[in-house]
């Protein structure tokens, strides 16, 4: 709210960008309080402890992404380690927790309780970051926190590798990182230099996304709309693909005589619907 006087906002809209964000953290979180419930009561323990070890294994991913990729100064690039190993941390010992216990009422409200945090603090993101129009942002946020939860952390650690690997692009490590212009009050936040697997290719996750011109926004954008209607399928059914896809493509390229590597990534990844 302060930089928002600074950059010479009346009052009227301070307040009233203020009072919209702690109206989206509230639903977002009452989103991920139905979604845990929800999720909790339709699929066993077992498989969320699974998920839980997997994106352990993703903030790992993140690290050597971030290292590899990013262009913040190294400070920021430390602070980026501790925060993915702190947070690989909790989702390995809190996939270990819910495998070794499995379904009670403690479960169920630990679970509910963790949804209900990450759907508000995407809340205060998208209010913070305007990153939604008004007249839809009450609903996306309750989406990302309950059908879209899955999506919604991965995007939330898309953010944390953004803010400390990343900064404004061509800065050579200035801060700060970067919004990219005309993608505001949308229906997504977009980097304009932000975390991503492949330098030249954008990358989203969830209702976050890294994209450094209109067209790549809006090519991400496709994706973002599968993650609000499809939700937890969408990044599952994405993973899927690219798991077979790249032996078949690896077993293509080799008879094409393009390579194991061109026909797996053309695949499974360029394919990628």
């Amino acid at each position: 709210m302060t930089s928002r006087l600074v950059q010479s906002k009346s009052a009227l809209v301070v307040v009233g960008e203020g009072f919209e964000t702690a109206l989206y953290a509230v639903l977002g979180c009452l989103g991920g309080l139905l979604g845990g419930l929800f999720f909790s009561y339709i699929f066993p323990p077992g498989l969320y402890a699974a998920i839980s070890i997997a994106l352990g294994l993703v903030c790992i991913a993140g690290i050597v992404l971030g290292f590899r990729r990013g262009n913040a100064h190294l400070a920021f690039k430390l602070l980026g380690l501790l925060a993915y190993l702190v947070l690989g941390g909790v989702f390995v010992v809190s996939g270990i927790l819910i495998w070794s216990h499995g379904y009670s009422a403690g479960y169920v409200g630990w679970f509910s309780a963790a949804l209900a945090f990450t759907g508000a603090l995407n809340g205060v993101l998208f209010g913070l970051y305007r990153s939604a129009h008004w007249s839809v942002g009450w609903l996306l946020v309750t989406v990302n926190g309950s059908w879209g939860a899955l999506g919604n952390l991965t995007g939330l650690l898309l953010h944390v590798g953004s803010w400390l690997f990343f900064s404004a692009k061509g800065g050579a490590g200035s801060r700060p990182r970067r919004v990219l212009a005309g993608s505001e009050r949308r229906f997504f936040h977009c980097w304009e230099n932000g975390m991503r697997i492949l330098p030249d290719y954008f990358f989203s996750q969830g209702a976050v996304m890294t994209a450094w011109s209109q067209h790549g926004m809006w090519h991400e954008a496709v994706h973002v709309l599968q993650h609000y209607v499809f939700g937890p399928l969408m990044l599952v059914s994405y993973v899927a693909w690219a798991a077979v896809m790249a032996v078949v493509g690896g077993v293509v390229g080799l008879a094409r005589g393009n390579g194991l590597w061109h026909g797996a990534f053309a695949y499974a990844y360029v394919n990628n619907p």
